[in-house]
């Protein structure tokens, strides 16, 4: 999606930024205080899974809508993917 298309769609970075700070929150509803939405919902699009076109990859999609009186107005989907890690060791070489 380009960004101009995003923008008319309404989705700025400011309002992808508060669709993060909701994800941040976890699965479920959550009430907001906005002049536009009176609701937040969180949800699971696909659990953690592999990538079908990466061997070895694995993904997960998260969706955070934003509703009025019931009526979804607008929504930003998240993808998920390991980026890394690390602690101790938990194989040792025998």
């Amino acid at each position: 999606m380009s960004t101009n298309t995003e923008v008319r769609l309404g989705l700025t970075h400011v309002f992808k930024r508060l669709a993060y700070s909701y994800l941040l929150r976890g699965l479920g509803d959550h009430p907001i205080q906005h002049e536009l939405y009176d609701l937040v919902r969180v949800t699971e699009l696909y659990p953690w899974q592999p990538n079908p076109t990466a061997e070895g990859e694995y993904g997960a999609a998260i969706s955070v809508t934003f509703y009025s009186q019931g009526k979804k107005l607008r929504w930003v989907e998240f993808s998920l993917r390991f980026s890394g890690g690390g602690g101790a060791p938990s194989v040792r070489c025998v």
